[in-house]
């Protein structure tokens, strides 16, 4: 988890075990209060810029572990814009996507 911290000027979230951070500074007046935003910035994976670099594959089942747990379908058309190549083979069932699932459909939706 990311521990909270700051003041009435910035949010910070930051994980101790690797610093990684998201902080919010920018402040949105509001009638009785305030919304902190802040600005996301992508930032490539170490692994995604080496297989870019030496121009090397991945196998399915890896990328979409790296590229977000899209499905089959837009795993491949993402990896083909970042030019990534994608070894043959059927992509297994991803834990996680399927405890996500389960959860998703136990969430009651008011419409």
């Amino acid at each position: 988890g990311f521990p909270l911290s700051g003041n009435s000027d910035v949010l910070a979230l930051v994980r101790t075990s690797d610093k990684q951070s998201m902080v919010f500074d920018i402040g949105i007046p509001t009638d009785s209060s305030f919304l902190l935003a802040g600005y996301m910035q992508q930032v490539k994976s170490n692994e995604i810029a080496v297989v870019q670099k030496e121009n090397h594959s991945l196998s399915l089942n890896k990328a979409h572990r790296l590229l977000g747990h899209h499905n089959e379908n837009r795993t491949y058309k993402i990896a083909t814009a970042l030019g990534i190549t994608i070894k043959e083979g059927a992509m297994d069932v991803c834990e996680l996507c399927a405890i996500a699932k389960v959860k998703q459909k136990n969430t009651t939706h008011n419409s």
